[in-house]
């Protein structure tokens, strides 16, 4: 909650160079939506209305009526007032320099408004619960594109007498190295009529047009860094230029402020690989025996928010799909699970959040699968011995694992009018194998003969059959997911965690019915028979049943 505001939602706005977005907060500082738009170039008015259109939308999409309440908003700009006139200044979104920002979104908006730099922002939000939580000073840095900085001390942001503090992007380009390999001096010339700023050097535009000046290639910063990951070397010696010229810079804050912690923010923070190249070189250039900075990505920044266009807001029809969206966005990527009641999600969310969420999507998928439930109860009834069941169950996952990794993939398509009642006769076959072999158990009792034993070829062959259902339940699974997207390592990561937790259950299942079952058959063998014989008869008629029923495509099976 922000200090001074009594709401249960924050609405907050990022202004910034090419792109302006919105995001919706709860009281405890969880997403509840982020759209973006894109910032028109060198009109102040469309910029007004382009912030006025997304807070229209975003209070539509909370429900707030026309004429309700409005809700609180903070918005972070390039630049900053005027402490004097009130007017913004040294904003790299140069049209908005000279203009009274602050009365003029107040006046459209129609309710408080508070404007604040985009940097201080940063560095308050991150000392506050973010990468800097606990440390007293806290460096935020903004690399996208502009560069700029903010400092906090003690979770409050720091301005200085002319409000101006953390103003590092327009500060020279410090230990200029004057080679030919470098040409550094004088530096390019910056909007704001000097030459050699950090800022040139250091937005994504600023590294982009330097590896343009080394190679006469001209692509976006992004398309730089991949190059570079593909081992082109030209693309690896601009990427080294831009740590060095990162490495100097912040060793210049560090010798001046030397804060606890240095927090990266903007579109050029999500290079992982600045985090290893940076520190290995300030060193070189801080005035110390030692480096004990830390240096790390924004907790809060530069993330995402992904929404499945199969769930509209108006949408009834779909309600039981669950859609795996695979994303790579400015560095980062990864992959969510979506469905009716989540159909959106913030790149920020942690790995572990997203482990837990397919984990529990493949549980939820089999404990409310009724019908795989059966086919693993029969399959446990019909186990004798433990290391029965332990065999039927290893080869079972092995099969549904095979099969759901390929059809989910997309590399096997098999319709579901084929898989739904193949599994149903699945289930009715292992409970029809189970009382056969009862059958003749009971006849060989009647005539006075020890039960056979069961033979080498038997229990193969029983393998060999629960291997064939597994592949057709792992096609099952796989229907459980609408998959789209190309394959990847981190589509295939989200497969292997939702069939975990798959198997998680079936083990859970195993580890409930078998033990019991296998104490009851030692101490009351003539009940567990018959129990056992009611609940596999049971077994099989459903699984006839829903056979029937699949084959003419009746509603109400599972």
């Amino acid at each position: 909650m922000v200090r001074g505001v009594a709401s249960d939602i924050l609405l907050g706005v990022d202004l910034g160079g090419t792109k302006i977005e919105i995001a919706a907060l709860d009281a405890q500082g969880r997403f509840l939506l982020r759209e973006r738009l894109p910032t028109p170039r060198g009109d102040y008015a469309a910029t007004l209305e382009a912030i006025a259109e997304l807070v229209r939308r975003a209070e539509a999409r909370l429900g707030r009526a026309e004429g309700s309440a409005r809700l609180p908003l903070g918005v972070g700009i390039p630049g900053s007032a005027s402490p004097v006139s009130g007017l913004i200044r040294n904003a790299n979104s140069t049209v908005l320099n000279g203009m009274p920002l602050h009365a003029d979104l107040e006046r459209r908006l129609g309710r408080p408004v508070r404007v604040h730099n985009d940097a201080n922002c940063l560095a308050v939000s991150e000392a506050v619960d973010g990468a800097g939580a606990g440390a007293r000073v806290v460096f935020g840095v903004i690399l996208g594109t502009g560069v700029g900085a903010g400092i906090a001390i003690d979770g409050k942001d720091w301005l200085g007498r002319n409000a101006v503090a953390g103003e590092w992007g327009h500060n020279p380009l410090p230990w200029q190295r004057t080679s030919a390999a470098w040409r550094e001096a004088p530096g390019p010339l910056c909007w704001c009529g000097r030459q050699g700023c950090l800022e040139t050097w250091l937005s994504g535009p600023g590294f982009a047009a330097d590896h343009a000046a080394h190679t006469g290639r001209r692509i976006a910063a992004q398309d730089v860094v991949a190059a570079m990951r593909a081992g082109d070397a030209a693309a690896r010696a601009s990427f080294i230029r831009y740590c060095d010229r990162l490495a100097r810079g912040l060793a210049h804050v560090v010798n001046l402020l030397d804060p606890e912690v240095i927090v990266l923010g903007g579109g050029m923070s999500n290079v992982r690989e600045l985090y290893d190249e940076v520190p290995r070189r300030w060193g070189a250039w801080v005035f110390s025996d030692s480096v004990q900075t830390r240096l790390c990505g924004a907790a809060h920044g530069g993330a995402f928010v992904v929404r499945s266009a199969l769930f509209p807001d108006s949408e009834e029809m779909v309600k039981d799909t669950k859609t795996i969206v695979a994303y790579a966005l400015d560095g980062r990527s990864g992959s969510a699970a979506l469905d009716a009641a989540h159909p959106q999600f913030s790149t920020a969310q942690p790995w572990t959040e997203r482990f837990a969420e397919f984990f529990l999507l493949g549980a939820e998928h089999l404990l409310t699968g009724i019908d795989h439930i059966l086919f693993l109860i029969a399959l446990i009834i019909s186990s004798r011995r433990l290391r029965d069941v332990v065999f039927a169950a290893t080869c079972f996952t092995v099969a549904h694992s095979i099969t759901f990794l390929l059809a989910a993939l997309g590399l096997v398509h098999i319709g579901a009018n084929v898989v739904e009642p193949a599994i149903a006769l699945s289930i009715a076959a292992v409970a029809g194998w189970h009382l056969w072999e009862e059958r003749l158990r009971r006849a060989a009792r009647r005539r006075g003969e020890p039960a056979p034993p069961p033979s080498r070829r038997a229990a193969l062959l029983r393998l060999g059959i629960v291997f064939g259902f597994g592949l057709i339940h792992g096609l099952g699974f796989a229907t459980a997911l609408k998959i789209e997207e190309p394959w990847s390592w981190t589509l295939l990561w989200s497969l292997l965690v939702f069939n975990l937790g798959i198997e998680a259950v079936q083990l859970t299942v195993i580890l409930v019915v078998f033990p019991p079952l296998l104490l009851l058959r030692r101490r009351l063998p003539r009940t567990a028979t018959v129990l056992g014989v009611a609940v596999t008869a049971v077994v099989l008629l459903f699984g006839l049943l829903w056979f029937v029923m699949r084959m003419l495509g009746l509603a109400g099976t599972p």
